[in-house]
Protein backbone atom coordinates (compact mmCIF):
# COMPACT_ATOMS: atom_id res chain seq x y z
CA UNK A 1 0.00 0.00 0.00
CA UNK A 2 1.25 3.42 -0.45
CA UNK A 3 2.93 5.12 2.05
CA UNK A 4 2.71 9.58 3.61
CA UNK A 5 6.08 10.95 2.99
CA UNK A 6 6.78 14.60 3.48
CA UNK A 7 6.42 16.06 0.27
CA UNK A 8 9.16 17.73 -2.04
CA UNK A 9 8.26 21.37 -0.77
CA UNK A 10 8.64 20.10 3.03
CA UNK A 11 4.48 20.86 3.82
CA UNK A 12 2.69 18.40 5.55
CA UNK A 13 1.29 15.14 3.98
CA UNK A 14 -2.20 14.66 3.72
CA UNK A 15 -4.18 12.91 6.83
CA UNK A 16 -5.13 8.69 5.51
CA UNK A 17 -8.45 8.21 7.00
CA UNK A 18 -9.02 4.22 8.25
CA UNK A 19 -12.24 2.80 9.63
CA UNK A 20 -10.86 -0.01 12.06
CA UNK A 21 -12.79 -2.96 12.82
CA UNK A 22 -12.09 -5.10 15.98
CA UNK A 23 -13.67 -8.34 16.70
CA UNK A 24 -12.55 -10.68 19.76
CA UNK A 25 -12.24 -14.53 19.95
CA UNK A 26 -12.46 -16.49 23.53
CA UNK A 27 -13.18 -15.00 26.49
CA UNK A 28 -11.98 -14.15 29.64
CA UNK A 29 -13.29 -15.04 33.24
CA UNK A 30 -11.20 -16.65 36.38
CA UNK A 31 -12.37 -19.87 37.43
CA UNK A 32 -13.85 -20.69 33.69
CA UNK A 33 -11.29 -22.81 31.98
CA UNK A 34 -10.70 -20.56 29.17
CA UNK A 35 -7.37 -19.74 28.07
CA UNK A 36 -6.53 -18.21 25.01
CA UNK A 37 -8.21 -14.52 23.93
CA UNK A 38 -7.54 -13.29 20.37
CA UNK A 39 -8.43 -9.89 19.50
CA UNK A 40 -8.47 -9.16 15.55
CA UNK A 41 -8.14 -5.45 13.96
CA UNK A 42 -8.74 -4.52 10.50
CA UNK A 43 -7.91 -1.09 9.38
CA UNK A 44 -9.28 -0.41 6.02
CA UNK A 45 -8.61 2.90 4.24
CA UNK A 46 -11.73 4.39 3.86
CA UNK A 47 -11.17 4.79 0.19
CA UNK A 48 -11.14 1.79 -0.04
CA UNK A 49 -13.76 0.26 2.00
CA UNK A 50 -16.40 0.22 -0.68
CA UNK A 51 -14.44 -1.57 -3.36
CA UNK A 52 -13.83 -4.70 -0.74
CA UNK A 53 -17.14 -4.74 0.64
CA UNK A 54 -18.22 -5.14 -3.27
CA UNK A 55 -15.89 -8.81 -2.97
CA UNK A 56 -17.56 -9.77 -0.14
CA UNK A 57 -21.09 -9.15 -1.58
CA UNK A 58 -20.22 -10.76 -4.73
CA UNK A 59 -19.48 -13.70 -3.08
CA UNK A 60 -22.61 -14.06 -1.05
CA UNK A 61 -24.47 -13.57 -4.27
CA UNK A 62 -22.65 -16.38 -6.03
CA UNK A 63 -23.34 -18.54 -3.24
CA UNK A 64 -26.69 -17.05 -2.99
CA UNK A 65 -26.19 -16.73 0.89
CA UNK A 66 -27.43 -13.16 2.50
CA UNK A 67 -27.51 -14.51 6.47
CA UNK A 68 -24.89 -13.81 8.99
CA UNK A 69 -20.81 -15.51 8.64
CA UNK A 70 -19.96 -16.07 12.38
CA UNK A 71 -16.83 -18.78 12.34
CA UNK A 72 -18.60 -20.21 16.14
CA UNK A 73 -21.75 -21.32 13.95
CA UNK A 74 -19.59 -22.90 10.97
CA UNK A 75 -18.03 -25.53 12.94
CA UNK A 76 -21.90 -27.09 12.70
CA UNK A 77 -21.44 -28.02 9.43
CA UNK A 78 -18.72 -27.70 6.35
CA UNK A 79 -21.27 -28.21 3.84
CA UNK A 80 -23.86 -26.25 1.97
CA UNK A 81 -23.59 -22.06 0.87
CA UNK A 82 -22.82 -20.55 4.35
CA UNK A 83 -19.51 -22.49 4.79
CA UNK A 84 -18.83 -22.03 1.15
CA UNK A 85 -19.27 -18.25 1.44
CA UNK A 86 -16.84 -18.22 4.62
CA UNK A 87 -14.35 -20.28 2.84
CA UNK A 88 -14.44 -18.08 -0.21
CA UNK A 89 -14.05 -14.70 1.93
CA UNK A 90 -11.08 -16.60 3.38
CA UNK A 91 -9.50 -16.99 0.14
CA UNK A 92 -9.96 -13.32 -1.37
CA UNK A 93 -9.18 -11.82 1.99
CA UNK A 94 -5.71 -13.64 1.21
CA UNK A 95 -5.12 -13.37 -2.30
CA UNK A 96 -7.01 -9.37 -2.78
CA UNK A 97 -8.03 -7.55 0.59
CA UNK A 98 -4.50 -7.99 2.32
CA UNK A 99 -2.80 -6.24 0.36
CA UNK A 100 -6.01 -3.38 0.24
CA UNK A 101 -5.45 -2.89 3.90
CA UNK A 102 -3.97 -3.93 7.51
CA UNK A 103 -4.40 -6.41 9.82
CA UNK A 104 -3.48 -7.14 13.17
CA UNK A 105 -3.76 -9.90 15.47
CA UNK A 106 -3.07 -10.30 19.31
CA UNK A 107 -3.07 -13.62 20.91
CA UNK A 108 -3.03 -13.42 24.77
CA UNK A 109 -2.10 -16.33 27.22
CA UNK A 110 -4.30 -15.87 30.18
CA UNK A 111 -2.83 -19.07 32.20
CA UNK A 112 0.53 -18.09 31.01
CA UNK A 113 3.00 -16.85 34.36
CA UNK A 114 3.49 -13.59 33.38
CA UNK A 115 -0.19 -12.69 33.15
CA UNK A 116 -1.08 -10.41 35.85
CA UNK A 117 -4.73 -11.46 36.43
CA UNK A 118 -4.90 -9.11 40.12
CA UNK A 119 -4.70 -6.22 37.64
CA UNK A 120 -7.99 -6.99 35.84
CA UNK A 121 -11.15 -6.51 38.81
CA UNK A 122 -13.82 -7.33 36.23
CA UNK A 123 -13.52 -9.55 33.31
CA UNK A 124 -14.37 -6.53 30.61
CA UNK A 125 -11.51 -4.84 32.19
CA UNK A 126 -9.41 -7.68 30.55
CA UNK A 127 -11.34 -7.52 27.06
CA UNK A 128 -10.87 -3.47 27.22
CA UNK A 129 -7.37 -3.44 28.26
CA UNK A 130 -6.10 -6.23 25.49
CA UNK A 131 -8.68 -4.43 22.52
CA UNK A 132 -6.57 -1.02 23.38
CA UNK A 133 -3.34 -2.91 23.35
CA UNK A 134 -4.09 -4.51 19.77
CA UNK A 135 -5.18 -1.12 18.03
CA UNK A 136 -2.01 -0.09 19.54
CA UNK A 137 0.32 -2.09 18.54
CA UNK A 138 -1.74 -2.80 15.49
CA UNK A 139 -0.79 1.35 14.46
CA UNK A 140 3.35 0.68 15.29
CA UNK A 141 3.10 -2.43 12.99
CA UNK A 142 1.56 -1.38 9.95
CA UNK A 143 1.19 2.59 10.23
CA UNK A 144 4.23 3.58 11.03
CA UNK A 145 5.32 4.91 7.91
CA UNK A 146 1.82 7.27 7.62
CA UNK A 147 2.70 10.54 9.28
CA UNK A 148 -0.91 11.85 10.04
CA UNK A 149 -3.60 9.00 10.09
CA UNK A 150 -7.81 9.48 11.37
CA UNK A 151 -9.35 6.70 12.88
CA UNK A 152 -12.78 5.96 13.44
CA UNK A 153 -13.17 2.62 15.70
CA UNK A 154 -16.05 -0.32 15.46
CA UNK A 155 -16.58 -3.50 17.49
CA UNK A 156 -18.58 -6.13 17.60
CA UNK A 157 -22.05 -4.72 19.09
CA UNK A 158 -22.90 -6.79 22.40
CA UNK A 159 -24.29 -6.42 25.60
CA UNK A 160 -22.03 -4.56 28.59
CA UNK A 161 -21.74 -5.08 32.14
CA UNK A 162 -22.96 -2.01 34.05
CA UNK A 163 -19.71 0.30 34.32
CA UNK A 164 -18.06 -0.88 31.25
CA UNK A 165 -16.74 2.24 29.96
CA UNK A 166 -15.32 0.62 26.42
CA UNK A 167 -17.09 3.03 24.17
CA UNK A 168 -15.51 5.71 25.54
CA UNK A 169 -12.47 4.44 26.85
CA UNK A 170 -10.62 2.80 23.39
CA UNK A 171 -10.91 6.08 22.03
CA UNK A 172 -9.47 7.95 24.25
CA UNK A 173 -7.11 5.42 25.88
CA UNK A 174 -5.48 4.73 22.28
CA UNK A 175 -5.05 8.20 21.53
CA UNK A 176 -3.33 8.91 24.96
CA UNK A 177 -0.79 6.27 24.64
CA UNK A 178 0.22 6.99 20.83
CA UNK A 179 0.98 10.51 22.03
CA UNK A 180 2.90 9.24 25.18
CA UNK A 181 4.97 7.17 22.62
CA UNK A 182 5.12 9.92 19.98
CA UNK A 183 6.71 11.76 22.28
CA UNK A 184 9.65 9.28 23.26
CA UNK A 185 9.76 7.89 19.73
CA UNK A 186 8.24 9.65 16.91
CA UNK A 187 9.30 7.97 14.26
CA UNK A 188 7.82 4.98 15.32
CA UNK A 189 4.29 6.17 15.39
CA UNK A 190 2.39 8.01 13.26
CA UNK A 191 0.35 11.69 14.41
CA UNK A 192 -2.77 10.19 15.44
CA UNK A 193 -7.01 11.61 15.53
CA UNK A 194 -10.15 10.28 16.28
CA UNK A 195 -12.79 10.92 14.37
CA UNK A 196 -15.26 9.73 16.73
CA UNK A 197 -15.45 10.32 20.28
CA UNK A 198 -17.05 6.75 21.22
CA UNK A 199 -16.58 3.31 19.24
CA UNK A 200 -19.03 2.35 16.95
CA UNK A 201 -21.29 -0.74 17.68
CA UNK A 202 -21.87 -2.57 14.82
CA UNK A 203 -24.57 -5.46 14.68
CA UNK A 204 -23.00 -8.95 12.74
CA UNK A 205 -26.32 -10.01 11.13
CA UNK A 206 -27.05 -7.99 7.76
CA UNK A 207 -30.64 -8.53 8.17
CA UNK A 208 -30.66 -6.17 10.86
CA UNK A 209 -28.14 -3.88 9.36
CA UNK A 210 -29.20 0.05 9.24
CA UNK A 211 -28.40 1.43 5.45
CA UNK A 212 -25.61 3.35 6.60
CA UNK A 213 -23.55 0.15 8.61
CA UNK A 214 -24.32 -2.56 6.50
CA UNK A 215 -20.46 -1.88 4.81
CA UNK A 216 -19.80 -2.16 8.60
CA UNK A 217 -21.80 -5.29 8.80
CA UNK A 218 -19.53 -7.48 6.47
CA UNK A 219 -16.33 -6.19 7.86
CA UNK A 220 -17.04 -6.97 10.80
CA UNK A 221 -17.75 -10.59 9.97
CA UNK A 222 -14.53 -10.73 7.77
CA UNK A 223 -12.55 -9.76 11.49
CA UNK A 224 -14.42 -12.35 13.30
CA UNK A 225 -13.51 -15.08 10.28
CA UNK A 226 -9.84 -13.94 10.14
CA UNK A 227 -9.69 -14.08 13.86
CA UNK A 228 -11.34 -17.14 14.85
CA UNK A 229 -10.70 -18.99 11.91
Amino acid sequence: MPMHQPTLFGTPPAEAAFNVYHDESGFYRPGSGSRWLLHGVLFVPASQQTQIVTLLQQIRQENAYFDEIHFVNLRRSVYGPKPQCARQWLQTFVSEIASRCYYYCLAVDTQSSGFQAERFPEPYHVYNYFARTAIIAGIAWSLSNYERVALRLHSDKKARAAGDNFATYLPRQVSQEIASRRAKRPAAYPQTRMLAPNVVPIGSNPAWAADEQKEACELIQLVDLVTSG
